[in-house]
């Protein structure tokens, strides 16, 4: 490894330590800032050589100090301009600018949006906008404006063990608030002439509606969106599941792949400039600059600014007669993305899981291909193939595991099937979207498009249907996914340097691995727990006892996505199903449930905990006066009336209340002797 990556290695290191403080500690803006120029102070002292044996030390410790200051920098409580600084409940108005669309839900539609005013305050800030969908009403436009009084609220957390958190989610992106909407608390307004669509949403619209012309099937067409345009929103829950099971989701998502193919082509294309006077300069500034445009265009994602900075890094070093290492330009990106477009980015999987593919492909392709390699052409490059899909999995796969719970066995075929055809398929569709923008398409080109992506969703269908290949419920801790991706970084470092003594340290890593495995283990064996769920007119009790789990419900068939989500979430081996009983039992504790008849015996012994279920005829204060349980719980299967005068009877009597419907999923856990 060169001093040069090394050392941009180090300062990314660095710059993630102290964008991830900052996340986790929330310090400050101006603690940080007066940190940071401490540091600096004395790494001006080390420039001049009074203290140069720290001078490493001291940069990345400025550098730290400059990822905690730019991560301080986005958090709302460190902006006074922000919106949540300027919400009180006399608040009458919002303008809201709305900025992009989301994938719709099932009742609302979504939107991300910027509040310019609170009152007659001027604010920044985005948020989250969902609008009850209307037949009557026109779908919204990046651009338009919103007036409402309806006041920004927290998105709620994930009430059941194992559901995606979608407020920290949204977090990530810069947004910290939802505004829930109707047709009758809004009104809707064209954008003013200084809040005009800018001119990349403008040319995304514009390709949207000519690949939309193209005549492509419904699957076909969402596919090519986001093949083409970075637009994932459009795919259905059923095809994006099918892409994950075959294992090649990630060509969903525009990265180096993508970039490079319009990169070539755009360098073909501006070939003839070279021979001109500073054509090549030429050439590389208008490749670069398109290369850009496609970037905005495309929704500015991670992976995609990832793959067009590194390329422009390239060119770069290119056109200087300076080429030098990709793990070298691989830290400039991170370094640049991090401390200049996003902090935000470093707690994204999709940054993450672009950066972990890379980076493995340049550090094991070598090694991998070294005995992969094959001596006639065409199936040399099958050995090329197998060597970066291999690499970039192992990459992944740490943190594939800890975010998604899953391993889609098949990953390696599917490459070898379909990225040999992708090339042909991108060009062909970048082909058509720009004929179809500036003349009228032969219907054999859109049919020719439509037959290549309907033979992809094809071997995809039977690639997701092979599920013996795909294993689930491989769970992971945050420590364990830590754990390995070091282990991982090392073992690259070892077979770039061949130090022995990073052996070491792999060996140390693998064991504090296994041991945090084996203690989870021990805990889950020592204790039992029992949760009630969340869900609409539905009872569910799940038993964990270490790696099995026990569900007690009403109906199997309406809690079969809720038991799916935690059996993946707790890397459950076995799941069994029983029916409702009115008495459970855990070591010394006891659980009643009174379900919707209500019968109950004065001669029953007194339980821990009473579970309301199906909104029981039955007076509680009476109830508890009788049963004198030490919990009520309530979960989703009672009406909310019903909640508020049991809550106020609990209250009363000095007993704890939990109602599902406001307080998330019930969870106990129980010692064993």
């Amino acid at each position: 490894m060169s001093s040069h990556s090394a050392a941009s290695l180090y300062l990314a290191g660095m710059l993630a330590l102290g964008s991830g403080i900052g996340a986790w500690l929330k310090p400050d803006l101006k603690v940080s800032i007066s940190l940071t120029a401490v540091l600096l102070v004395f790494l001006a002292c080390a420039l001049k050589s009074i203290l140069h044996r720290v001078y490493w030390p001291l940069t990345g410790l400025v550098i730290a100090g400059i990822g905690m200051w730019s991560m301080a920098a986005t958090l709302p409580e460190n902006q006074p301009g922000h919106y949540l600084n300027q919400i009180h409940p006399e608040v009458r108005w919002l303008e809201i600018r709305v900025l992009e669309t989301l994938k719709p839900g099932q009742f609302s539609e979504k939107y991300t949006g910027e509040i310019h005013r609170v009152d007659t305050l001027t604010t920044h800030g985005k948020v989250l906008v969902e609008i009850r969908k209307d037949s009557a009403r026109a779908a919204l436009t990046p651009g338009q404006l919103i007036l409402t009084p309806a006041l920004p609220r927290p998105v709620a957390p994930p009430m059941n063990p194992g559901a995606f958190d979608y407020g920290q989610y949204l977090k990530t992106q810069g947004i910290y608030a939802r505004v829930k909407l109707t047709s009758a608390n809004c009104i809707l307004m064209p954008p003013s002439p200084d809040t005009r669509e800018d001119l990349f949403g403008a040319l995304r619209q514009k390709l949207q509606a000519a690949l939309g012309a193209l005549g492509l099937g419904n699957e076909e067409s969402q596919i090519a969106r986001a093949l083409l345009l970075g637009d994932r929103t459009a795919i259905a829950p059923e095809l994006r599941l099918a892409y994950t099971r075959a294992g090649i989701l990630h060509v969903l998502a525009i990265s180096g792949l993508h970039v490079g193919i319009l990169a070539t082509m755009l360098f073909a294309f501006l070939a003839p400039l070279r021979p001109l006077r500073y054509g090549k300069g030429l050439q590389a500034l208008l490749g670069l600059t398109l290369l850009w445009g496609y970037a905005l265009i495309a929704g500015f994602s991670p992976s995609v600014v990832r793959a067009v900075l590194l390329y422009s890094f390239v060119a770069l070093a290119v056109y200087l007669e300076r080429p030098g290492q990709t793990l070298h330009f691989l830290g400039l990106c991170w370094v640049f993305m991090l401390a200049g477009i996003n902090p935000n980015w470093l707690v994204q999987i999709g940054f993450q899981l672009s950066f972990a593919a890379v980076a493995a492909i340049v550090i094991f392709y070598p090694f991998l291909f070294r005995y992969l390699s094959l001596k006639k052409r065409p199936l040399d490059y099958f050995g090329k193939l197998i060597a970066v899909s291999l690499a970039a999995q192992i990459g992944t796969l740490p943190l594939t595991l800890y975010y998604f719970h899953q391993f889609p066995g098949l990953f390696l075929l599917s490459n070898l099937v379909l990225l040999p055809g992708l090339g042909v398929l991108l060009v062909t569709g970048l082909a058509c979207l720009t004929l179809e923008v500036f003349m009228e398409l032969p219907q054999a080109a859109s049919a020719l498009l439509n037959g290549l992506l309907k033979t992809m969703n094809q071997y995809v269908e039977w690639a997701s249907g092979q599920e013996v290949f795909f294993f689930e419920g491989l769970s992971m801790t945050r420590l364990e996914c830590i754990l390995s991706v070091l282990a991982v970084f090392l073992f690259g470092i070892y077979l770039k340097t061949r130090m022995p003594n990073i052996i070491y340290g792999i060996a140390v890593l693998l064991l504090l691995f296994q041991g945090t495995g084996v203690y989870r283990e021990v805990q889950r064996s020592k204790t039992e727990s029992w949760v009630i769920p969340h869900q609409v007119a539905h009872t569910m009790i799940w038993t964990r006892r270490a790696s099995r789990l026990e569900v007690a419900c009403t109906d199997t068939i309406k809690g079969a996505y809720l038991v799916s989500g935690v059996q993946k979430y707790w890397g459950v081996r076995h799941t069994e199903y029983k029916p409702l009983a009115s008495l459970y039992t855990m070591g010394k504790r006891s659980m009643r449930v009174l379900d919707r008849i209500g019968l109950y015996s004065p001669e029953e012994s007194h339980p821990h905990f009473l579970l309301l279920s199906g909104s029981p005829r039955v007076h509680l204060g009476r109830v508890l006066q009788i049963l004198k349980p030490k919990a009520v719980i309530a979960d989703g299967s009672n009406y909310p009336s019903d909640l508020k005068r049991w809550n106020k009877s609990c209250s009363e009597k000095g007993i704890p209340f939990h109602a599902t419907a406001y307080e998330g999923a019930f969870e106990m856990e129980v010692p064993l002797e």
